[in-house]
């Protein structure tokens, strides 16, 4: 109701050191739910006003093996990619006051 622009983060399915190549019988496997959480997401922002901080792109992009720590704990390196892109979410969303002082 305030107008203001809500983030959604998503999650990586990457899990350091797995290397799953069969999925049969592991419907319940984390990384398949991560993976079925995100395409819920992005039906869920076709329909709705919000924008998705696309941190599975961001870890792809710069290697989620080298970045994560865990299923859901990212390394310093990792963490300064996500905020560089909420800033620029924000900025798009016009939230920063770039005439300043």
């Amino acid at each position: 109701r305030l107008g203001a622009p809500v983030l959604v983060y998503n999650l990586s399915p990457v899990i350091p050191g797995e290397r799953t190549h069969c999925w049969l019988g592991a419907e319940d496997a984390l990384g398949l739910r991560v993976r079925r959480f995100n395409v819920g997401l992005v039906d869920l922002a076709t329909r709705q006003d919000f924008s998705i901080v696309d941190v599975d792109r961001i870890l792809a992009c710069a290697g989620a093996e080298r970045l994560k720590i865990d299923m859901v704990h990212l390394k310093a390196e990792a963490l300064r990619l996500v905020a560089e892109e909420v800033v620029r979410i924000l900025e798009e969303r016009g939230c920063f006051d770039t005439t300043g002082p």
